[in-house]
């Protein structure tokens, strides 16, 4: 005996020459012209987020007035408000700040890039943070490092709890403890 299931899809598309290709509930607002959702669940671009991809995944966001966006597959990535040519890889729990822009989060979990950055990198691992207008950074993998708010041209390469504090321009941490790295070399 068989039984009949029903199934509500919801999808929502507002915008010509946009596609919602497969999923459930998700949404593409108005004004957002020549943008893709792939599938997934509960994933949606806001108005006028025009040239953006969201390839899959659950709970993917891009807000209003953000161009040329992508985000991958994984679950929780949010892109901001007025953001333009970011792109968030994979995993969980990542945001791009609103006003960001030219920023790549690759992987990992819990990463953020602040509002008003421009510019910049993570690259893998966990809970890591760059601040709010901070430019042209990068955080390459480790656990727990940051690059504060007005912070640019820094890196961090790696390693635990490292941080650049506010205003550090044209610095490095490439390694956890010096001492380490002597020994080891």
């Amino acid at each position: 005996m068989h039984s009949l299931v029903e199934v509500k899809v919801l999808q929502s598309i507002a915008s010509n020459y946009s596609a919602i290709l497969s999923g459930q509930d998700g949404s593409i607002g108005t004004g957002s012209t020549h943008s893709v959702i792939a599938g997934g669940f509960s994933n949606a671009i806001g108005n006028s987020s025009s040239y953006t991809v969201i390839s899959g995944g659950n709970n993917q966001t891009v807000g209003n007035t953000s161009l040329s966006n992508f985000i991958g597959g994984g679950e929780d990535q949010t892109i901001g408000d007025n953001a333009d040519y970011n792109g968030i890889v994979s995993g969980f729990s990542h945001v791009i700040g609103n006003l960001s822009s030219y920023t790549v989060i690759s992987g990992g979990n819990n990463q953020t890039v602040g509002t008003s950055s421009v510019s910049n990198f993570i690259g893998g691992g966990q809970n890591h943070t760059i601040g709010n207008t901070a430019n042209h950074n990068a955080i390459v993998s480790g656990l727990g490092n940051a690059i504060s708010d007005n912070a640019d041209f820094s890196i961090v390469g790696g390693g635990q709890s490292n941080s650049m504090v506010a205003g550090s321009d044209w610095s490095g941490i490439f390694f956890r403890k010096i001492e380490y790295c002597v020994r080891k070399l």
